[in-house]
């Protein structure tokens, strides 16, 4: 049976900021809503590989290398080429538990040593439909989470093409 991928994706902000003031009570609402649906291929507005798992460190680092160390459900390696959707939640409930993200993958951290602090409860999402982010092996496929001296739980999930 051939493999076929459906992602659907919503941003929701929905908000409400209520204040006072002589003669009335003013509201200013916020509706943001953004869909973001890929089907099965490899080009713009598709993906075709899905890696999801929640995974826990103790007191240590892992580096996840996109194009040789993640299976997907069906135990099959994924190498993948591009990256649609990143998704990176801390599942600590701890003040101190902080989860740093760095690494090259794929482009989407700059510089020479770029990382991305989530704390506890805080979760990060890159998603689009378009080309995506490019994973080269050797040079932009290096996704390293780091717990530091906790240990800690977290969800992960990235949708691309191989």
């Amino acid at each position: 049976m051939a493999s076929d991928l459906k992602v659907t994706t919503s941003v929701s902000i929905l908000g409400r900021k209520k204040d006072s003031a002589d003669l009335t009570t003013p509201v200013q609402p916020v509706r943001i809503n953004r869909p973001f649906a890929l089907t099965n291929g490899t080009g713009d507005d598709q993906a075709n590989e899905i890696f999801a798992d929640t995974r826990t460190l103790a007191a240590a680092s892992e580096t996840l290398d996109l194009t040789s160390t993640l299976a997907n459900f069906a135990g099959t390696t994924i190498v993948y080429t591009a990256l649609k959707g990143v998704w990176i939640f801390n599942r600590s409930t701890t003040a101190s538990e902080d989860l740093v993200i760095s690494g090259n993958f794929g482009g989407v951290l700059g510089g020479t040593t770029p990382t991305i602090t989530l704390k506890p409860g805080f979760g990060i999402l890159l998603i689009g439909t378009l080309t995506g982010y490019t994973v080269t092996n050797t040079s932009a496929d290096q996704l390293k989470i780091d717990a530091g001296a906790a240990t800690i739980s977290y969800d992960i999930a990235l949708i691309g093409t191989v």
